[in-house]
């Protein structure tokens, strides 16, 4: 797989689709194993960038956070907004249907990449770009900016 992202012939493989019912129905797609180590890495490079620019209060796959501090920072809430249960107090709980299914790919990537572009800051850059090109699975032909960020020398992973 090195050698494969090295010299440029690393191929995404197919993910799986599966249905889940609980907690609610949604479509569920699992990448392929390669896949997974190359995320692994991805996300090990980049969550740093992405955690200095994410809001405080989002919850979901972060370091330190996760479902049981949010429900505790939504208590906190709910006592400063109903003055310590001294009043009501109302809560909007919603799920947008398709949300995540619905998201423009391309412009979400291209998003992706000036963030790269403009954050990164090691020698891996061109590596880390080119490999999240290769996870441009959601594209539909439209063409991207994405040789405006192409860097000259790429360094080896791992």
């Amino acid at each position: 797989m090195c050698e494969d992202i090295n010299n440029g012939t690393y191929q995404i493989g197919k993910s799986i689709a599966f249905i889940v019912s609980h907690p609610v129905k949604r479509e569920i797609f699992a990448a392929d194993f390669r896949d997974r180590i190359v995320h692994h890495w991805l996300i090990n490079k980049l969550n740093p960038l992405f955690e200095a620019a994410f809001i405080y209060d989002s919850y979901a796959c972060r370091v330190g956070k996760g479902t049981h501090l949010g429900i505790k920072r939504v208590a906190s809430f709910i006592k400063y907004a109903s003055k310590k249960d001294a009043q009501d107090c109302y809560i909007l709980k919603l799920d947008i249907l398709g949300y995540f299914m619905h998201i423009n790919r391309n412009i979400l990537f291209e998003k992706l990449q000036l963030f790269i572009y403009q954050h990164y800051k090691y020698d891996d850059k061109s590596l880390v770009m080119s490999l999240c090109q290769r996870r441009k699975v959601f594209s539909n032909g439209y063409k991207t900016q994405s040789h405006l960020y192409s860097q000259p020398h790429q360094k080896k992973f791992l």
